[in-house]
């Protein structure tokens, strides 16, 4: 590799990945080529930029700054937006979910709260043991375990947990009823179209 190349992309303030992506070389090859040349990158741990320009961090949704208010290593997002978009993107397929399950009680058909509807599994042997966290899952995954479930309303779900309800004459019970009400359905539109 040319030094004088290589001097002016270190000056562009360039990372040794920001080079290879330029040049097309791989990460280990513009390494060697630094330290052959005995250069150092300007960004980054071993660089010459202060610390308090290396350890900066800038919310890009709210412009938070102060360093104290950041997760971890964390530095284009605050804790107070990344606690934001975590609840919004909860929200967001705990309702999916909700949809994909029908959207009431299998048993009793509540629908009044969605606050109100438990995800149950049929088989707790099949449960994923991370479900509690499952609305930060993406939608392929929770659709994978929500196959395995049914909606009940509160008040059903404890019943099935106190073995007061049988959950399985409850999903033939909501079964049939779809199938009537397509039925019904089906005989409307054929009515309506003589």
């Amino acid at each position: 590799m040319d030094q004088i190349y290589l001097e002016q992309l270190v000056e562009e303030r360039l990372s040794i990945r920001a080079i290879g992506e330029r040049t097309g070389l791989a990460y280990s090859t513009i390494r060697y080529w630094l330290r052959k040349y005995n250069l150092k990158t300007k960004i980054g741990p071993n660089s010459d930029t202060p610390k308090d320009l290396i350890n900066s961090r800038l919310c890009s949704t709210c412009g938070e700054t102060d360093p104290k208010k950041f997760y971890g290593h964390k530095r284009h997002i605050c804790a107070k937006c990344q606690n934001k978009y975590n609840t919004e993107r909860g929200n967001i397929n705990r309702r999916n979910a909700l949809e994909y399950l029908g959207g009431k009680c299998i048993n009793c058909g509540f629908d009044r709260y969605k606050s109100a509807l438990s995800i149950h599994h049929l088989d707790p042997s099949k449960k994923d043991p991370a479900f509690s966290s499952c609305y930060g899952w993406a939608w392929s995954r929770l659709k994978q375990e929500l196959d395995l479930c049914v909606l009940l309303c509160a008040n059903c779900h404890t019943a099935v947990h106190a073995n007061e309800l049988n959950v399985d004459a409850a999903v033939m019970n909501f079964k049939s009823s779809q199938s009537d009400q397509k039925r019904r359905k089906n005989e409307i539109r054929s009515l309506l179209q003589v």
